[in-house]
Formats: structure tokens, C-alpha cells, sequence
């Protein structure tokens, strides 16, 4: 609808008592609850986690962590956090492991326009990026819970996604990564995306992974990047 209505939905973080409903839940199993949320300065999504944690009568059972990050940037330190878990880990531990994976973790992307970050307010410093010039695209990054550009490049998709290889190579060497797809449903080309980087990085678990609604209406389509965390930071 997106494309054909060229409408821009609005979005809304999920209310306290969604949260305080799955903490409930969870709790009548689970000792204690994680919380690994969409970076603060994108989202109201961790002042509702915590609201909700303030009416439990045991709100010490629920830690909330800020990503600092958006979709798979969230959600490989999630994965990483799961196993833990099921391994019996402290919960202690757990959440050293996750705050140290949170400076670690990296988001690249780009979008077919920045028409729709722009008009949704998601644009943090990219506004630098402004201006939709004929065959640019912006190869952009998450970096302080933010939206941050990082270069304009003339060229195709391939292009940009050569040169989102070339930075993790610069951030990360041969470390060993955990490192997801993300795209708005573009299969085909998140398959390209996933042979790019098993050819150039040492990959030792992958993913792909839609972009959700949410965070895609704010994208707008054509989107499509990679999140990447080393495998061995401890």
C-alpha cells in the first residue's frame, strides 16, 4: 500500500499494559524478565517497558536495557542473550554480556529515499543526507541510538551494498560475526546481500530477515541492510 497509495501510516509504542500483560505471563514461569527494546531516542517503547515494570508488585524481577540500536541491531544481542539464558547463565551476567554487545553491535542500511524518515521525524543527523538527488543513495547507520549518515553513493543497489561489506570489513576484520539481512521484502536481493557477505567476512551464524511493519513505515520500501555483532565479544 505503501508503494501503490504512496501513504505513510503513523506508528505508536506499545501501551504499559501490553507490556505489564507479557511480564505476567512470563513470570509465572520465568524468574526474571529482560527487556531489550528499540533505542530511547527512536521510540517511547522502553518508558512504556518501564511503566508497566512499576505495577508489578515485584517490578526488581524486570531489567530494562535500551539496544541503542533498531530491528536485528536489537535482535542479535536478544539471540546472543536467549542462549544464555538457556544455558542457566545469572541473570547478572546476562545483562553484562548484553551491555557490552551493545557497544559492539553495528546497523548499516540505506533507503530508496529519506522522504519518509524525514517526514516521520526518525531522521536524527541523516538530515545531512537531504536531497534526493537522481541515482544517489544514502548509506546510512545507527550510531548513539540514532540515525547517522555516513556516505552518498552514486550507483545501484550492489554498489551500496559493496561498500556497507568494505565498512564491516573496516569495523571488524576477520572477527568472527553473527550478522543478519534486513529488507523490506526483498528476497531475491537479501539472498545477494547474504552471498556478498559470506564471500568477504567470516560469518559463523546468519539470518534474513524482514523489516516490520514499523519500523518500515518509516524506511519507506526498498530498504535493506545488515546488522552484525562479533561472535566472540565478551
Amino acid at each position: 500500500r505503501m508503494q501503490e497509495e504512496r501513504i505513510i501510516p503513523s506508528t505508536s509504542q506499545p501501551q504499559p499494559l501490553d507490556f505489564l500483560r507479557v511480564y505476567q505471563e512470563v513470570l509465572q514461569e520465568a524468574e526474571a524478565v529482560i527487556v531489550i527494546h528499540i533505542s530511547e531516542k527512536l521510540s517511547g517503547t522502553g518508558n512504556s517497558a518501564q511503566i508497566a515494570a512499576s505495577m508489578l508488585d515485584n517490578p526488581e524481577k524486570v531489567t530494562i536495557i535500551d539496544s541503542s540500536s533498531v530491528c536485528m541491531g536489537a535482535g542479535l544481542i536478544a539471540v546472543k542473550a536467549a542462549e544464555l539464558a538457556r544455558k542457566g547463565t545469572e541473570k547478572k551476567e546476562i545483562i553484562a554480556q548484553i551491555l557490552a554487545w551493545r557497544e559492539h553491535v553495528k546497523v548499516y542500511f540505506t533507503v530508496k529515499n529519506l522522504d519518509y524518515l524525514a517526514k516521520n521525524g526518525r531522521i536524527g543527523r541523516a538530515n545531512a543526507l537531504l536531497g534526493n538527488i537522481l541515482n544517489i543513495k544514502p548509506l546510512l547507520g545507527i550510531a548513539g541510538g540514532e540515525v547517522v549518515p555516513v556516505e552518498k553513493i552514486r550507483g545501484n543497489n550492489q554498489k551500496v551494498a559493496q561498500r556497507m561489506i568494505a565498512a564491516l570489513q573496516s569495523d571488524f576484520g576477520k572477527k568472527p560475526l553473527l550478522l543478519s539481512v534486513m529488507h523490506t521484502n526483498l528476497p531475491e536481493l537479501a539472498t545477494e546481500l547474504l552471498s556478498l557477505a559470506q564471500h568477504n567476512l567470516h560469518i559463523t551464524n546468519s539470518y534474513q530477515n524482514l523489516i516490520g511493519p514499523t519500523l518500515s513505515s518509516h524506511s519507506g520500501p526498498f530498504t535493506f541492510g545488515y546488522a552484525v555483532l562479533p561472535g566472540a565479544v565478551s
